[in-house]
C-alpha cells in the first residue's frame, strides 16, 4: 500500500513544478497574459509619444502622416463640427467628393476611433494619434490570438503568435502611415472569422470583418481575396482532408457569407471604388498597368531587391530606417517581412513532415506566396499591375511564415516534438546570410542590428531545444516568452524613434502648420467677404516633401493637393493647361496647383496671396502689396474677379490644346473651353476669334478682359462645402456661367426653381448655360449613388440578420444536440 500511495503521490518538487507550470497559468489566462505584455511592449517602444515628448508623426519618408493624414483628421474634425454628414469639399484641390475621402481617414485609417473626433478639438488630436495605433497594434495581436485558439494551438503559442502579430514589422513600421495597421487590425479580424467557418462552422463574424476590410480600401479585395482563399483551402485540407463534397459546401457558403459582407459595405465602399476607378491612377494614362504587365514572367529584379527582401526578414531596421533606409525602393514599400526571429527558425518545421497532409499542405501554400518574392511579375499580378512595391503582399507573406511556425511551436509546448536537425540547419542558414560578405552588403547593413539578430536567434534555438525536452519544458517555455517579449522591444524600437518626428513643442512654436498663415488668413478675412480662393506660394509642412494640402488644415481654398486618388477632372483640367503629365503617375498624385500662373489664378477666383522671402513672381501680374505679418507678405490680386463668372465667347478645345501655356492662361480669361460633345451649350455664343489671342498683353488689356468678366457674375447669398446659393446675371445675352471648381454629377441645380444640367468646360471645370437676364440659382451636393448604395447595404444588413437567426436557431441547437449524443455514446 506504502508503495503504490508512493507512486500515485506528488513529491513537494513535483507538486512545486505543478503549482508554477506556467502552461496551466497560460490556459486559464491566455487573454490577461497577453494584453498585459502586449501594453508593456508598446510602452517600452512608444514610451516617449504616449507621455507627450513626441507626436507620432513622421518629417522623413512617413511624410504623408504629416502631409496627409494628419491634415485630414484635423480638417474632418472641423468638417464634421461644422457641416455635419461629409458631402463636398472646396478645400481639396479644385473640390472634390469628401464623402469617399474624408470618413475613410477616420474609419478607415482609426477605425472605430473616428467617432471621437468630433468630440475632440484640433489641439488634442495629435497627442491622440499614438494611442490610436497602440490600441490598433494591441486589438489586432488579440484578435489574432483568439484566431490561433479557434485553430486548436496550445496557450502559450496563442501569447506568442498574438505578440508576433501585434508587434510584426507591418504593425510598427505600418503605422507610422496608419492606414497599414488599421489593414492589419482588419485582417486579423477576417482570418478569425475564416477559422471559425472551417473549425466551428460559425458564419456571422465573416461577412462583418469582409464589410469593414471593404470599407478600409475595396482595393484590398483583391490581394486579400487572394491570401484568404489559399489559406482558406490550406487550412480546410488541413483539417477535413480532400473531402470534396464538404468544400464545396462550405466554398457555397462561404460565396453567400461575401456578398453579405460586400453589400454591408456598400454605402460607403461603393464611393471610394468610384473615386479610385474614376482617378488618373485608377484608370487612367498614370496607370502602371501597361509597364509592369510587359515585365518578363521569370524575370529577376536586381541583386538589391533580393537582399533587401532577406535582410528585412531579421529587423525592419537592418538594413536602414526612414531617410536612412538603403534598400530596395523605399522604407515602407520594400519588403517588410519582420514577423520575430522564431518565426524564421521555426516555419521550416512543417518542410519535416512533408509526408504528412498538415506538411504538403504548408509547402504548397510556402510556396505559392515565395513566388512572387523571386519573380516580381507575379508580384505585379497580385496588385492587378497597378504598382511596384510589397505592402499588403509583406504581411501576407509575414502571415504564411507564422502560420507554419506557430503550428510547429504548438506542436512543441505540447508534446516536445522537434525535428532538431531542421531546427539547427534552419539556424545555420540564416545566420551564413546574416554574415555572407555579399559585395553589395558591406554598406547596408547595421553591425550593431544584426549583433542583437544573433543574440536574439542563437538564444532561442537554444531555449526551443530546451522545451523539447520534458525536464527543462516547463521553465523554458516562460522564458521563450520572455525572450520574444525583449526581442520585440529591441529590434522594433529603432522603427519608432530613430526618425525625424514631430517634437510636442512643436505645437506650441509658431513653425510648419502653426506659423504666421494663421494671423495671415485672419487679416484678409477680416477685410474681404464673398466666396474666394488664397493662393500660397510657400509650404508650411514640416516634412522634406513640400506640403500641398496646407488649404484642408489651415482653412482656406486653395487649387493645389496631395492625394492618391485626385478627381478626374480636377486633374484634367490641369493637364489641359499643361500643369500635370497625366501619364507621370507621381504628377497625378502630387498636384501643383494654379500658384505659379497668375491669369489662371485669376481665372479661379484668387483673390490674395501669401508669400515669404522677397518680392513674389506674382508682384508683376497685378498683385499689391498690404502688409507683412512677421515672416508672411499679404499681396491682393488687383485684378481679381468673382468666383463664378459668365462667358458669352467659347472656342473648341482642339484649337486650345495647341496654344502656348502663357495663351492658354489669357484664353481662359476670354472665353470657355468646350468639347466636342457640349457644342450645343454654344448656341447664341460668341466664337473667340485666333487674332484675338495676337493681341499684344498689357495691363490695360488685362483689366479690360476681367473688366468684361465682373459685369455678369454670380452674386452668393449664402454658401457652404455642400450649397451655394445667390442670383446670376447675364445681361449681354444668354452665357456660360463658369464656376472654377472641380465638375461632378453630384451637384443639383435650380434656375428659378427649375432644374438645370451642369456640363464639362474648361476640360473639367463646372459650366451651366444661362438665358439673358437675372437669375436666382441655387446648388446642392448630394453623393452620387449614394441612395442606391445605402438600399444595398440595408439588404446586406437584412442578409445579415438572416444568418444569425439561422445560426443560432438551427445550426448552434443541432451541433449541441449533435454534441450530446457524441457524448452519451462515450459514456
Amino acid at each position: 500500500m506504502a508503495k503504490k500511495g508512493t507512486t500515485s503521490g506528488n513529491s513537494p518538487l513535483q507538486a512545486g513544478h505543478a503549482a508554477f507550470d506556467f502552461s496551466q497559468i497560460a490556459q486559464k489566462y491566455a487573454t490577461w497574459i497577453y494584453l498585459i505584455l502586449a501594453f508593456c511592449i508598446a510602452w517600452f517602444i512608444f514610451q516617449d509619444y504616449l507621455t507627450g515628448k513626441y507626436i507620432y508623426l513622421f518629417k522623413d519618408i512617413g511624410s504623408d502622416s504629416v502631409n496627409f493624414n494628419y491634415p485630414q483628421w484635423i480638417y474632418l474634425q472641423k468638417y464634421m463640427s461644422t457641416e455635419g454628414f461629409p458631402g463636398w469639399s472646396f478645400k481639396q484641390g479644385m473640390g472634390q467628393s469628401y464623402y469617399g475621402i474624408g470618413p475613410a481617414f477616420g474609419i478607415g485609417l482609426m477605425g472605430p476611433f473616428v467617432f471621437f473626433i468630433s468630440w475632440m478639438t484640433p489641439e488634442q488630436i495629435p497627442y491622440l494619434i499614438i494611442w490610436f495605433e497602440v490600441f490598433k497594434m494591441i486589438g489586432g495581436g488579440l484578435l489574432f490570438l483568439l484566431a490561433l485558439r479557434t485553430m486548436g494551438l496550445k496557450p502559450v503559442t496563442t501569447i506568442i503568435g498574438g505578440l508576433l502579430f501585434a508587434y510584426s514589422g507591418y504593425m510598427v513600421l505600418g503605422s507610422g502611415w496608419t492606414g497599414f495597421s488599421m489593414e492589419a487590425l482588419a485582417v486579423a479580424f477576417l482570418i478569425l472569422a475564416t477559422e471559425c467557418i472551417i473549425v466551428k462552422q460559425r458564419y456571422v463574424l465573416f461577412p462583418i470583418a469582409l464589410a469593414y476590410l471593404t470599407i478600409l480600401q475595396p482595393f484590398n479585395l483583391l490581394p486579400w481575396g487572394i491570401y484568404l482563399t489559399a489559406y482558406f483551402i490550406y487550412r480546410f485540407y488541413v483539417v477535413y482532408g480532400w473531402d470534396l463534397q464538404r468544400l464545396i459546401k462550405t466554398s457555397g457558403i462561404l460565396i453567400l457569407l461575401s456578398i453579405t459582407g460586400l453589400l454591408i459595405s456598400a454605402f460607403y465602399a461603393g464611393s471610394v471604388l468610384q473615386i479610385m476607378l474614376e482617378s488618373p491612377r485608377g484608370g487612367g494614362e498614370s496607370s502602371y498597368a501597361q509597364t509592369l504587365s510587359g515585365f518578363g514572367l521569370f524575370d529577376f529584379y536586381p541583386a538589391i531587391h533580393n537582399l533587401s527582401a532577406v535582410y528585412r526578414l531579421f529587423s525592419s531596421d537592418l538594413i536602414g530606417g526612414g531617410l536612412t533606409f538603403r534598400g530596395w525602393n523605399n522604407y515602407l514599400e520594400a519588403p517588410i517581412f519582420y514577423g520575430g526571429i522564431l518565426s524564421l527558425l521555426l516555419f521550416s518545421q512543417g518542410f519535416a513532415g512533408f509526408k504528412q497532409r498538415a506538411g504538403m499542405g504548408y509547402i504548397a501554400l510556402f510556396v505559392l506566396f515565395l513566388i512572387p518574392v523571386i519573380f516580381p511579375w507575379f508580384r505585379f499580378a497580385f496588385w492587378a499591375f497597378t504598382g511596384d512595391y510589397y505592402r499588403t503582399f509583406s504581411l501576407c507573406f509575414v502571415l504564411v511564415l507564422m502560420t507554419g511556425a506557430l503550428q510547429a511551436l504548438s506542436t512543441i509546448e505540447a508534446s516536445g516534438k522537434l525535428d532538431i536537425k531542421w531546427l539547427a540547419g534552419t539556424a545555420i542558414f540564416w545566420l551564413i546570410l546574416l554574415y555572407f560578405p555579399f559585395e553589395l552588403s558591406k554598406g547596408l547593413i547595421d553591425k550593431s542590428i544584426r549583433s542583437q539578430v544573433t543574440f536574439f536567434l542563437v538564444i532561442q534555438v537554444v531555449l526551443l531545444f530546451l522545451i523539447s525536452k520534458p525536464a527543462f519544458r516547463t521553465w523554458a517555455l516562460p522564458a521563450l516568452l520572455g525572450v520574444v517579449l525583449l526581442e520585440l522591444i529591441v529590434l522594433n524600437h529603432p522603427t519608432a524613434n530613430k526618425r525625424d518626428m514631430v517634437k510636442a513643442k512643436e505645437q506650441d512654436s509658431r513653425i510648419a502648420y502653426n506659423d504666421y498663415t494663421k494671423e495671415a488668413l485672419e487679416y484678409v478675412e477680416n477685410r474681404e467677404s464673398g466666396f474666394y480662393r488664397i493662393a500660397k506660394d510657400y509650404s508650411s509642412g514640416p516634412a522634406y516633401h513640400s506640403s500641398l494640402n496646407d488649404a484642408i488644415i489651415q482653412g482656406y481654398m486653395g487649387s493645389s493637393c496631395y492625394y492618391s486618388f485626385n478627381q478626374k477632372h480636377y486633374i484634367n483640367f490641369l493637364k489641359s493647361v499643361d500643369l500635370v503629365d497625366t501619364k507621370n503617375e507621381f504628377s497625378t498624385r502630387w498636384a501643383q496647383g494654379l500658384n505659379n500662373r497668375p491669369l489662371l489664378l485669376t481665372m479661379a477666383g484668387s483673390r490674395y496671396t501669401l508669400h515669404k522671402g522677397g518680392n513674389p513672381y506674382l508682384y508683376g501680374f497685378g498683385y499689391d502689396s498690404l502688409t507683412l505679418i512677421q515672416d508672411v507678405s499679404i499681396f491682393k490680386n488687383r485684378y481679381a474677379i468673382p468666383f463664378g463668372v459668365v462667358y458669352h465667347q467659347w472656342t473648341d478645345s482642339s484649337t486650345f490644346a495647341g496654344m502656348s501655356a502663357f495663351t492658354k492662361d489669357r484664353t481662359l480669361l476670354n472665353a470657355v473651353v468646350l468639347h466636342t460633345n457640349a457644342y450645343e451649350q454654344s448656341q447664341a455664343l460668341q466664337k473667340m476669334q485666333v487674332g484675338d489671342t495676337l493681341i499684344p498683353f498689357t495691363f490695360e488689356y488685362y483689366a479690360e478682359m476681367t473688366g468684361k468678366l465682373k459685369q455678369d457674375t454670380l452674386a452668393l447669398s449664402e454658401y457652404s462645402e455642400n450649397r451655394l446659393t445667390g442670383k446670376v446675371s447675364s445681361t449681354g445675352g444668354p452665357g456660360i456661367l463658369m464656376l472654377p471648381m472641380s465638375f461632378d454629377t453630384g451637384w443639383q441645380i435650380t434656375l428659378n426653381g427649375k432644374p438645370i444640367q451642369a456640363f464639362i468646360v474648361n476640360a473639367g471645370l463646372t459650366g451651366i448655360r444661362i438665358p439673358e437676364g437675372v437669375h436666382d440659382i441655387n446648388m446642392e451636393y448630394s453623393v452620387v449613388n449614394l441612395q442606391q448604395t445605402v438600399w444595398l447595404s440595408l439588404l446586406g444588413f437584412i442578409m445579415l440578420a438572416a444568418w444569425i437567426f439561422v445560426e443560432y436557431t438551427w445550426i448552434t441547437p443541432v451541433k449541441k444536440e449533435k454534441g450530446s449524443e457524441d457524448a452519451l455514446n462515450k459514456a
